[in-house]
Order: structure tokens, then C-alpha cells, then sequence
């Protein structure tokens, strides 16, 4: 959230376009746009569960809390995901889905070169990592998709396909 005044909680972030802000993590239904919960971080000392998921996952886990063992599925972005708090996520009846960084802890090695519209995967009983190619190389963690491509419908402007 920008934020240009005072305050001891303000953090730099330089990758991105306001630069300085305060930074808010945000639980949100997908469907109806509501917030369901959320933490303003106020530095190291912020006040989350330890669950030894590193502290991306204990934000989530802190969050999650109410929700667990009720089914709802969630996603989140790729500073979030990895196997270990999807696995942790899987045990406690809640499915995950998110873009992951390929040097991300724990991830299975693609080394395999993709042409666009290509894809490969590494499954486990419980995770299925995906790497596919657009105009880059993706990658993928989820605990309930199955690996394949769904037609849309919509045609790249550039190829026409």
C-alpha cells in the first residue's frame, strides 16, 4: 500500500513501482472479493504462529488458520509457494495452487529445454510441479490440477492461433 508520510513501519521494496509502502497480507475470498483477514507487517518482530515454514509460509499459515480442514482452496503468488507448505497445506485438507521460482527449496529439477506450447511435470503423491513455456519458461506447484493445457477459446494476436 503506498505510503508517503512518517512511519516506523514503512518498508522499501525496489522492485516495485511505489517503492515505499506499507506492507499488508491480505487473506481474501476469491469469489466475492471480501477480506477474511489480514497482517500489517511491522518488521521481524511481527506476531505469527511458528510452524517452521519458513516466514513466507508461516504468514500463511497464521492466516489459513480458521479455514484449515474445511476443504477451500488457495492461491497465492510465487513468493508464497513452496512444496513444503503445500505438503503442510495437503495434510491439513486444503489444496494449494500458485507459480513457484524454479530455485525455490525442494522443487524437482526440469532441466528439459521447452518450445512454446510445451510442457513438462514432476508428480509426487501429493504435489504436482509443472513447467511450461509461453513466452518464457513457467513453473507451477498444485495439490489438486492435473497436468495438461484447456482450450479457451481466445487467439494470440501475434501467431493467430
Amino acid at each position: 500500500m503506498l505510503f508517503k508520510g512518517r512511519l516506523f513501519l514503512k518498508q522499501f521494496i525496489p522492485n516495485k513501482r511505489h517503492r515505499f509502502g506499507i506492507k499488508i497480507f491480505v487473506l481474501c475470498d476469491c469469489e466475492t472479493g471480501y477480506v477474511l483477514d489480514f497482517h500489517v507487517y511491522t518488521g521481524s518482530s511481527i506476531n505469527i504462529e511458528e510452524h517452521n515454514l519458513g516466514k513466507s509460509g508461516d504468514f500463511i499459515a497464521t492466516l489459513i488458520s480458521p479455514y484449515l480442514n474445511k476443504g477451500h482452496r488457495l492461491f497465492v503468488d510465487n513468493w508464497y509457494t513452496s512444496p513444503v507448505l503445500f505438503s503442510w497445506l495437503y495434510n491439513r485438507a486444503t489444496n494449494a495452487c500458485g507459480t513457484v521460482r524454479r530455485t525455490r527449496k525442494e522443487m524437482p529439477k526440469m532441466e528439459e529445454r521447452l518450445k512454446k506450447g510445451e510442457l513438462t511435470f514432476r508428480t509426487s503423491k501429493e504435489l504436482i510441479s509443472i513447467k511450461w513455456c509461453d513466452k518464457r519458461e513457467v513453473w507451477m506447484l498444485s495439490t489438486f490440477h492435473e497436468p495438461g493445457f484447456v482450450k479457451t477459446g481466445k487467439i494470440d494476436r501475434i501467431t493467430g492461433v
